[in-house]
C-alpha cells in the first residue's frame, strides 16, 4: 500500500511453510528483505529487517531472532448509542445500544449501580439517570461513557366537570381542572374536539350524550385523559289532559288532573310561575279560566 513517503508492506507466512510449531518463549532466526530494481538488471537498493550483509537470502546466520510471545491482551471498547432522543415524556423509553462483538458480555448500570438482570447488549431505559455498561471480553472490563436519560414529569390526569344531565336545545358546558402554560384537548362523540379550557356546545342534541375525554399538554408532555359522560335527554311531549273540564256555577269543583310525570302547573301559557300543586278551579263565576300544565 502506498502511504506518503513509500510504501507499506504486509506479509502473511503460514508456519507450516516454515514447518515450525508455534509456542510461547519459541526463538525463531527470521529476517524479510525487499529489492529494488526499477530499470532491470542490478539491482538499486535493498533493504532488509535485520541483516546488513547481503547474504541473508543464503546465510541465516545474518538472520535477527524472534521470540513468540502470547497474543496482547486488548480491552475491548465500551460504547453506548442511543436509538433515540434521550429525553422524553414519563411513560416513554429510550433503548441504548453497547458495541457488540464475539464473545463480549455486557452490565448496564445507572448512576454506577448494577441493573438486575441488565446483561443483554442493549437495555430499554425508561428511568432519568447516567447509563453506563461494562463490556468484558478476554477477562478484561472496560466501562462506556455515561449516557444521560432526563425523563420530563406528565401533567396530572385533568377532572372534567359539566352540567350534565340536560336537555336537548340546552347548552353543554365543559369545564376541567386548571393547569399552568398548559394547552387543553377534547374529544367526545360525533368526531366532537375543542382546544380550550372551557368549551361549550349550544342546542345539544340528544345524540351528543357520551363519554367527552380531556388532555393537558405541558413542556410536550401529554396527560392521561380525564374523561366525564354526559346525558342529553329529550325534551318530554306534553301531558295529557282532558279540555274542556265543565262546571255549573257555584259546583264544588275538584283538582284537575293530567296524566304525566313531576306535573308543574301555570296559570299563563308562557314565563309564568309554576306550583307543583294541581289547581282547583273556582265556579263562583261565569266563564272559561285556563290554566296550563307541564311534565318533567
Amino acid at each position: 500500500m502506498q502511504v506518503t513517503g513509500g510504501y507499506n508492506i504486509e506479509i502473511l507466512i503460514p508456519w507450516s511453510r516454515i514447518g515450525v510449531t508455534p509456542s510461547v518463549g519459541h526463538v525463531i532466526g527470521f529476517d524479510v528483505a525487499v529489492n529494488d530494481d526499477d530499470g532491470g538488471g542490478t539491482r538499486d537498493n535493498k533493504i532488509a529487517w535485520h541483516a546488513t550483509e547481503d547474504e541473508g537470502w543464503q546465510n541465516p546466520r545474518v538472520f535477527g531472532e524472534l521470540e513468540l510471545i502470547d497474543a496482547p491482551v486488548i480491552a475491548p471498547p465500551a460504547i453506548i448509542t442511543a436509538g433515540g432522543s434521550t429525553t422524553f415524556c414519563d411513560g416513554e423509553s429510550v433503548t441504548l445500544s453497547a458495541n457488540t462483538a464475539a464473545g463480549y458480555t455486557y452490565q448496564w448500570k445507572r448512576n454506577g449501580t448494577n441493573i438486575t438482570a441488565a446483561t443483554s447488549s442493549t437495555y430499554t431505559a425508561n428511568q432519568a439517570g447516567a447509563y453506563t455498561v461494562v463490556v468484558t471480553a478476554n477477562g478484561i472490563s472496560t466501562t462506556s461513557d455515561a449516557t444521560t436519560v432526563t425523563v420530563k414529569a406528565k401533567p396530572t390526569t385533568p377532572s372534567p366537570t359539566a352540567n350534565s344531565p340536560l336537555c336537548a336545545g340546552a347548552t353543554l358546558n365543559l369545564n376541567t381542572t386548571f393547569v399552568a402554560n398548559a394547552t387543553y384537548t377534547w374529544s367526545g362523540p360525533n368526531g366532537y374536539t375543542a382546544n380550550t379550557r372551557m368549551p361549550s356546545r349550544t342546542n345539544v342534541t340528544t345524540n351528543m350524550s357520551g363519554t367527552y375525554s380531556v388532555t393537558t399538554t405541558v413542556n410536550g408532555c401529554v396527560s392521561n385523559a380525564g374523561s366525564i359522560a354526559i346525558t342529553v335527554n329529550a325534551i318530554p311531549s306534553a301531558p295529557i289532559v282532558t279540555s274542556p273540564v265543565n262546571y255549573e256555577q257555584h259546583q264544588t269543583a275538584q283538582p284537575l288532573t293530567a296524566n304525566g310525570t313531576n306535573l308543574t302547573w301555570y296559570t299563563v301559557a308562557t314565563n309564568g310561575t309554576g306550583s307543583t300543586t294541581a289547581p282547583t278551579p273556582v265556579t263562583a263565576t261565569i266563564g272559561t279560566i285556563n290554566h296550563y300544565v307541564s311534565q318533567t
